[in-house]
């Protein structure tokens, strides 16, 4: 009975951390199509800092910035920054996008939440601004 329950336990654990793995990991222009239906605001900001999560060691770096916003381009918004991050994970659908520099103009795609903001998604203006039309009534944004 006992090697039965082991063979069934470890192929209930193959199959769980498969359905944890990304699927398919789509498109910037995807992903800003499909959260556009979810979000109530869209603002443009600065980082103010950036840093990484994980040691250089690591193959697939995790980093994590603070966005300042500089400009609502649609809907409101009653937060001066935001942190924005990335897994650096492929399998966790991470879209690669590497660590900003202080400075970067960032896209920020917000959801507000019960009494709160939380950050959708987040790209560089200059990935955003090529794909969302929004971005073609402020051209001086880059």
């Amino acid at each position: 009975m006992r090697p039965a329950f082991l063979l069934l336990f470890a192929l209930m654990m193959c199959f769980t951390s498969a359905a944890l793995a990304c699927r398919y990991n789509a498109s910037p222009s995807e992903r800003i199509y499909k959260a556009k239906a979810r979000i109530d605001t869209l603002v443009v900001g600065v980082v103010d800092n950036a840093r990484y999560l994980t040691s250089a060691a690591e193959p697939e770096r995790a980093w994590s910035a603070t966005v300042r916003v500089q400009k609502v381009i649609r809907g409101k918004t009653f937060s001066a920054n935001f942190e924005i991050s990335r897994t650096g994970q492929s399998s966790m659908c991470d879209d690669g996008v590497k660590l900003p520099s202080v400075g970067d103009k960032w896209a920020l795609y917000i959801r507000h939440t019960n009494g709160g903001e939380s950050v959708e998604l987040a790209y560089p203006v200059a990935i955003a601004a090529d794909i969302d039309p929004l971005f073609q009534t402020t051209p001086h944004i880059r």
